[in-house]
């Protein structure tokens, strides 16, 4: 068993040659770098206790050590080291014992004061340290340490959490202590080393799930992410406290990403473009570091979410907060100005399940956000194509607003695919609500914009030998029709024609009475038609026909402007957009928010629950509807 005596004078006691160390702590230098600002009172302590390796030592400190060099601190840190035992020596064992000053050191009984007989006796006497060694084993006791130091201890809550936070997700993301220590530094305070003392994490901890409750969805939830993680190329983090771990940690977790780290408010407002990340982490709590003579752009977590989050370049970026704070209050306000969603770092008293339960909530929240940002992103950027991309005919004329009506509806569409990944289950068990069903519809709607825009209708007049008898003179009659044609296009291309049929009255004595403008009706006739085989719609080479309720059909006067509009004509994708579009008009005749055409027998015979949307159909329709408005097929 190794002795050390620390002091910070010259001692009138002599020892044998090589019974004992001494160390005088002023021989430690005093420059404190900044990761230790907020424990300055710990560094020169934490320097003598790391000046010794292994452990096994029994360690004396003078108990008339001046101050700045603080003896308690000193003690502190070779318990919370588990270097050895450690006691105090005096010439006056009398002293007054400063319960609070030092921390709770003599609470415990095992921490004793021994005068300098009983020093010599120790240091010179290996049966004596022996003895001393038992009887200090004995009586510490780590629960009653902790108790009493904890109540004294000066620490900063803020960073201890954003410390111990990180460490503990690496930890249950599978790495060992000493996989971590390779690469980062830990804290070596006082509070960070007990804490590890108290969970039992040594150099060879790793943490175990067997057992765990839910540890099969654990395991689910990490194989997902290794899906997702490639995937994830660029990560802002913004924290004050990134080199507290959580830089280390995100480079650990994200291994294909690189991580972009700012430190401040002022550090981002050099940020001209936030779209450009796949995944923005923000602690609420940061300064602003700006000088006292420049009013700073972002003044708090807030207005940075807004500033994100209100910007259409990246609104679709998620952004998930980083906070210690569990107030309920602060999930609220982040989420009503656009947050996505908020994760509470792990905090020093959680037990092995609860640190687990912790980490599951990070991981499925990354993972749900992922799916949801590649999405909204995929989304949102076609949006914003379509946007600066329509076709001539898509445009706001008079009264009509069909371009604003087609982007407000676009946007509605984006806002229900981004409430899916936010919908809670309970609504979604209790109440059944559907955002596929909501977003396939509102997609579909867009479709009755789209043919208003590129048919011109009312087109034609037809006069008849029928006169009019109710004007004077009688004059003969002029019938306005609704015929349909393809917009702005040469030469014409009719999706339908009407035709006046005008039908006599058999009077009561058998004759025929004469005909007049209430016996006209219309008829519609076209030359275009359903197919029972791919593509599913054709051109009668019979020519215009007798046909019911066209002006009704969508999916008709849809396939009719693929095949005919000289913009959509000429993809090579035509046939594929054909199909999209039967399928996706049977979908719709099936749903119980349309009550569509073709309501079958069995349509009451399940619940909407039991009727899944087929995978990839709004995706599919998406990119009809895309090329329908802009006349490109490379968008999506």
């Amino acid at each position: 068993m190794e002795k050390v005596i620390i002091t910070d004078k010259a001692l009138d006691i002599q020892f044998p040659p090589e019974s004992v160390r001494i160390i005088n702590a002023k021989d430690f230098t005093n420059d404190i770098p900044s990761t230790w600002e907020l424990y300055t009172n710990e560094y020169i302590p934490f320097k003598i206790c790391e000046s010794f390796e292994g452990s096994g030592l029994m360690i004396g400190i003078d108990f008339s050590i001046s101050q700045p060099i603080d003896k308690y601190i000193i003690a502190h840190h070779f318990i919370s080291s588990k270097k050895g035992i450690v006691f105090f020596f005096s010439e006056n064992e009398q002293e007054p014992l400063q319960l609070e000053s030092d921390m709770g050191l003599f609470r415990n009984k095992a921490i004793k004061l021994i005068n300098n007989e009983k020093l010599i006796e120790i240091i010179t006497n290996d049966q004596e340290a022996e003895k001393y060694a038992l009887i200090y084993n004995d009586d510490f006791d780590f629960s009653n340490y902790k108790e009493n130091y904890e109540r004294f201890i000066i620490i900063d809550r803020h960073q201890i959490t954003n410390e111990w936070g990180a460490t503990k997700l690496l930890l249950n993301h599978g790495l060992s202590l000493t996989e971590i220590e390779a690469e980062f530094v830990l804290p070596k305070t006082i509070y960070f080393k007990n804490k590890l003392i108290e969970h039992s994490i040594d150099k060879d901890y790793t943490v175990r799930i067997s057992g765990y409750p839910k540890e099969a969805e654990l395991n689910s939830a990490k194989t997902l992410l290794v899906h997702y993680e490639p995937q994830i190329r660029n990560v802002l983090l913004i924290d004050d406290n990134a080199n507290k771990g959580w830089e280390f940690a995100l480079r650990k977790i994200f291994k294909s990403a690189g991580i972009d780290t700012k430190f401040s408010f002022s550090d981002c407002e050099a940020i001209s473009d936030f779209s450009s990340y796949d995944l923005i982490f923000l602690d609420l709590r940061l300064p602003s570091n700006n000088s006292d003579d420049k009013i700073p752009k972002i003044s708090n977590g807030y207005s940075l979410i807004e500033k994100i989050k209100n910007n259409a370049n990246s609104l679709h970026v998620p952004l998930i907060v980083f906070t210690a704070s569990q107030k309920a209050r602060t999930l609220h306000d982040i989420i009503e100005i656009g947050a996505d969603a908020m994760y509470v770092k792990e905090s020093t008293d959680l037990n092995p399940n609860e640190s687990l339960d912790n980490y599951l909530d990070f991981i499925r929240e990354i993972n749900n956000q992922i799916e949801k940002g590649l999405q909204l992103k995929r989304y949102w950027s076609a949006i914003k194509r379509i946007k600066n991309e329509f076709l001539p005919e898509v445009t706001n004329t008079g009264a009509l607003i069909l371009k604003d009506r087609i982007i407000e509806r676009l946007e509605m569409f984006y806002g229900l695919i981004k409430k899916k990944h936010e919908q809670s289950s309970y609504n979604d068990t209790q109440f059944h609500f559907s955002s596929d069903v909501l977003s396939f519809i509102t997609l579909w709607s867009i479709l009755n914009e789209i043919q208003e825009c590129y048919f011109e209708k009312g087109i034609g007049q037809a006069y008849t030998k029928i006169k009019d008898f109710t004007t004077t003179p009688p004059s003969f009659i002029n019938i306005n029709l609704d015929n349909w044609k393809v917009r702005n296009q040469l030469p014409e291309k009719y999706f339908l024609v009407e035709k006046p049929i005008i039908e006599e009255d058999i009077n009561m004595g058998g004759g025929r009475a004469r005909p007049h403008k209430d016996h006209i009706k219309k008829d519609i006739f076209s030359n275009f038609q359903y197919s029972k085989n791919p593509p599913f719609f054709e051109f009668d080479t019979n020519g215009f026909k007798y046909r019911k309720n066209y002006k009704e059909r969508l999916s008709l006067q849809i396939a009719f402007l693929i095949l005919a509009k000289t913009q959509l004509n000429s993809s090579s994708k035509i046939n594929d957009y054909l199909k999209i579009l039967k399928e996706a008009n049977e979908q719709r005749n099936k749903l119980y928010i349309t009550h569509g055409e073709d309501v079958d027998t069995t349509f009451h015979n399940q619940l909407e629950k039991d009727k899944p949307m087929p995978p990839n159909l709004t995706f599919e329709l998406f990119g009809l509807i895309t090329y329908l408005l802009t006349g490109c097929d490379s968008i999506v």
